[in-house]
């Protein structure tokens, strides 16, 4: 029963429109089937002494339990992949906007002047970096640790050559990855 129910509700899962009385016709035809199997297993593994069998109305209450159950089961799911759908949205908003956090402070947005990023906050200077450039940097190098990491990663920048590098620390993992 718990298949036919996830096949039934994963075919409307996504669907704008869900014709609640075809899906209610369906899984009362689902549970009438149930309990008919159950009945007749039940009929077969029982002695021969006992001759007691659910009655119409018995029958017809639990069929209205079980469809209850299917119904709030629907609805919980429906709730959750709504959820799951809204965060996702929101995922994918704030990867649409261009402001970059700053990595080493995350107290102000970066600015990008002359082809440089700066935090007014902590005075981090990125040269030869664009926002867009940097904030792609930064996201692949966050996304491929959080396939191997579940900690959040810190950012720092070293100085070498002359040149200031920003690095992705995670003592966790004990990764130092260069971004940019």
């Amino acid at each position: 029963m718990r298949e036919r129910r996830n096949q039934l509700f994963n075919r409307h899962r996504f669907g704008s429109e869900l014709n609640s009385r075809h899906i209610q016709d369906k899984l009362t035809e689902i549970i009438r089937e149930e309990i008919k199997n159950l009945t007749l297993d039940w009929k077969e593994n029982i002695s021969q002494e006992t001759d007691e069998f659910l009655t119409e109305e018995q029958m017809f209450d639990l069929e209205n339990e079980v469809i209850r159950e299917q119904e709030q089961w629907m609805l919980q799911e429906y709730d959750r992949i709504s959820q799951e759908e809204d965060e996702y949205l929101a995922i994918l908003a704030d990867n649409e906007s261009n402001d970059v956090t700053c990595p080493t402070c995350q107290k102000a947005m970066l600015a990008e002047e002359s082809n440089c990023l700066t935090c007014a906050a902590c005075g981090l200077m990125l040269a030869g970096r664009t926002m867009q450039e940097a904030k792609r940097l930064i996201d692949k190098c966050v996304y491929e640790h959080a396939t191997n990491c579940i900690k959040t990663p810190t950012f720092t920048v070293i100085s070498e050559s002359g040149n200031i590098n920003l690095y992705m620390v995670c003592y966790d993992c004990s990764t130092l990855a260069l971004i940019c």
